[in-house]
Protein backbone atom coordinates (compact mmCIF):
# COMPACT_ATOMS: atom_id res chain seq x y z
CA UNK A 1 0.00 0.00 0.00
CA UNK A 2 1.13 3.09 -1.15
CA UNK A 3 2.19 4.73 2.36
CA UNK A 4 5.07 7.44 3.32
CA UNK A 5 5.45 9.53 5.94
CA UNK A 6 7.47 11.66 3.92
CA UNK A 7 4.49 12.25 1.28
CA UNK A 8 6.90 11.33 -1.25
CA UNK A 9 4.84 9.13 -3.68
CA UNK A 10 6.99 9.15 -6.32
CA UNK A 11 7.29 4.86 -7.83
CA UNK A 12 7.79 3.70 -10.43
CA UNK A 13 5.29 1.54 -12.83
CA UNK A 14 6.83 -1.76 -12.02
CA UNK A 15 5.70 -0.72 -8.17
CA UNK A 16 2.69 -2.09 -7.03
CA UNK A 17 2.23 1.27 -5.25
CA UNK A 18 2.26 3.38 -8.69
CA UNK A 19 -1.40 2.11 -9.65
CA UNK A 20 -2.43 2.86 -5.99
CA UNK A 21 -1.14 6.76 -6.04
CA UNK A 22 -2.40 6.95 -10.04
CA UNK A 23 -6.38 5.83 -8.78
CA UNK A 24 -5.68 8.21 -6.01
CA UNK A 25 -4.59 11.23 -8.24
CA UNK A 26 -6.98 10.80 -10.57
CA UNK A 27 -9.73 10.48 -8.46
CA UNK A 28 -9.00 13.53 -6.34
CA UNK A 29 -8.46 15.33 -9.23
CA UNK A 30 -11.35 14.56 -10.75
CA UNK A 31 -13.45 15.37 -7.27
CA UNK A 32 -11.97 18.45 -7.40
CA UNK A 33 -12.84 19.51 -10.90
CA UNK A 34 -16.45 18.89 -9.81
CA UNK A 35 -16.12 21.09 -6.58
CA UNK A 36 -14.90 23.70 -8.28
CA UNK A 37 -17.76 24.03 -11.02
CA UNK A 38 -19.88 24.45 -7.56
CA UNK A 39 -20.65 20.80 -7.18
CA UNK A 40 -20.41 21.03 -3.22
CA UNK A 41 -22.50 20.85 -0.24
CA UNK A 42 -26.11 19.64 -0.65
CA UNK A 43 -25.37 19.75 -4.05
CA UNK A 44 -21.88 17.44 -4.05
CA UNK A 45 -21.59 14.38 -5.97
CA UNK A 46 -19.67 11.45 -4.36
CA UNK A 47 -17.54 13.76 -2.46
CA UNK A 48 -16.59 10.74 -0.10
CA UNK A 49 -13.93 8.16 -0.12
CA UNK A 50 -14.85 5.45 -2.18
CA UNK A 51 -13.07 1.76 -2.23
CA UNK A 52 -10.23 1.09 -4.84
CA UNK A 53 -9.12 -2.21 -5.54
CA UNK A 54 -5.72 -1.22 -7.79
CA UNK A 55 -4.66 -5.17 -8.17
CA UNK A 56 -8.05 -7.12 -8.30
CA UNK A 57 -7.30 -9.34 -10.91
CA UNK A 58 -5.09 -10.28 -13.93
CA UNK A 59 -6.81 -9.71 -16.51
CA UNK A 60 -8.12 -6.81 -20.00
CA UNK A 61 -10.40 -4.99 -17.35
CA UNK A 62 -11.66 -2.59 -14.95
CA UNK A 63 -15.33 -1.79 -13.22
CA UNK A 64 -17.24 0.17 -11.18
CA UNK A 65 -19.53 -2.36 -9.25
CA UNK A 66 -22.64 -1.31 -7.86
CA UNK A 67 -22.68 -3.87 -5.27
CA UNK A 68 -19.88 -3.08 -3.64
CA UNK A 69 -19.81 0.46 -4.77
CA UNK A 70 -16.20 0.21 -5.53
CA UNK A 71 -13.77 0.44 -8.68
CA UNK A 72 -11.93 -2.36 -9.73
CA UNK A 73 -9.02 -2.91 -11.75
CA UNK A 74 -7.28 -5.59 -13.44
CA UNK A 75 -3.30 -5.87 -13.60
CA UNK A 76 -3.06 -6.59 -17.15
CA UNK A 77 -1.24 -10.31 -18.52
CA UNK A 78 -3.18 -12.64 -20.49
CA UNK A 79 -5.63 -14.62 -18.72
CA UNK A 80 -7.00 -18.21 -20.21
CA UNK A 81 -10.56 -16.36 -19.40
CA UNK A 82 -9.84 -13.52 -19.96
CA UNK A 83 -6.95 -12.74 -23.16
CA UNK A 84 -5.83 -9.72 -24.11
CA UNK A 85 -5.68 -8.35 -27.46
CA UNK A 86 -1.85 -8.25 -28.66
CA UNK A 87 -0.65 -10.30 -25.55
CA UNK A 88 0.43 -8.21 -22.18
CA UNK A 89 -1.40 -5.36 -21.16
CA UNK A 90 -0.75 -2.74 -18.72
CA UNK A 91 -2.09 -2.07 -15.58
CA UNK A 92 -5.59 -0.72 -15.79
CA UNK A 93 -4.75 1.50 -12.89
CA UNK A 94 -2.12 3.06 -14.88
CA UNK A 95 -3.90 4.51 -17.14
CA UNK A 96 -6.06 7.60 -16.75
CA UNK A 97 -8.96 7.29 -18.68
CA UNK A 98 -9.69 4.57 -17.57
CA UNK A 99 -9.43 5.88 -13.87
CA UNK A 100 -11.47 8.85 -14.94
CA UNK A 101 -13.96 6.36 -17.01
CA UNK A 102 -14.92 3.98 -14.07
CA UNK A 103 -15.39 7.25 -11.80
CA UNK A 104 -17.75 8.39 -13.93
CA UNK A 105 -20.05 5.41 -13.61
CA UNK A 106 -19.62 5.91 -10.03
CA UNK A 107 -20.51 9.45 -9.72
CA UNK A 108 -23.84 8.53 -12.00
CA UNK A 109 -24.72 6.14 -9.91
CA UNK A 110 -24.19 8.69 -6.90
CA UNK A 111 -26.61 10.94 -9.14
CA UNK A 112 -29.47 8.53 -10.06
CA UNK A 113 -29.33 5.87 -6.87
CA UNK A 114 -30.17 2.12 -8.70
CA UNK A 115 -29.24 3.46 -11.89
CA UNK A 116 -28.50 0.11 -14.49
CA UNK A 117 -31.20 -2.02 -12.24
CA UNK A 118 -34.53 -3.05 -13.80
CA UNK A 119 -36.04 -4.35 -16.77
CA UNK A 120 -33.69 -5.29 -19.80
CA UNK A 121 -34.55 -3.01 -22.20
CA UNK A 122 -34.13 0.32 -19.54
CA UNK A 123 -31.07 -1.82 -18.56
CA UNK A 124 -29.54 -1.69 -21.84
CA UNK A 125 -30.54 2.38 -22.54
CA UNK A 126 -29.07 3.12 -18.96
CA UNK A 127 -25.96 1.18 -19.68
CA UNK A 128 -25.64 2.59 -22.57
CA UNK A 129 -26.00 6.32 -21.14
CA UNK A 130 -23.15 5.42 -18.37
CA UNK A 131 -20.87 4.82 -21.01
CA UNK A 132 -21.69 7.80 -23.29
CA UNK A 133 -21.13 10.11 -19.85
CA UNK A 134 -17.94 8.04 -18.41
CA UNK A 135 -16.49 8.87 -22.29
CA UNK A 136 -17.37 12.22 -22.04
CA UNK A 137 -15.90 12.34 -18.43
CA UNK A 138 -12.66 11.35 -19.44
CA UNK A 139 -12.37 14.02 -22.27
CA UNK A 140 -13.74 16.57 -20.72
CA UNK A 141 -10.69 15.55 -17.66
CA UNK A 142 -7.86 15.04 -20.61
CA UNK A 143 -9.44 17.70 -22.62
CA UNK A 144 -9.01 14.88 -25.52
CA UNK A 145 -11.81 14.30 -27.23
CA UNK A 146 -10.61 11.40 -29.49
CA UNK A 147 -9.90 9.25 -26.08
CA UNK A 148 -11.85 6.28 -24.92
Amino acid sequence: MANDAAHNFIYGCNDDRFEEVMVYHHLDKTQRKLQSLGFTGSSSVYARPIPVHAHFAPGCNAFYSPIDVGLHFFDGGVSPDDPCPGGYVTDSAEDADVIIHEYGHALQADITPGWGFGAALAVDEALSMGEGFADFLQAVMSGDPCVS
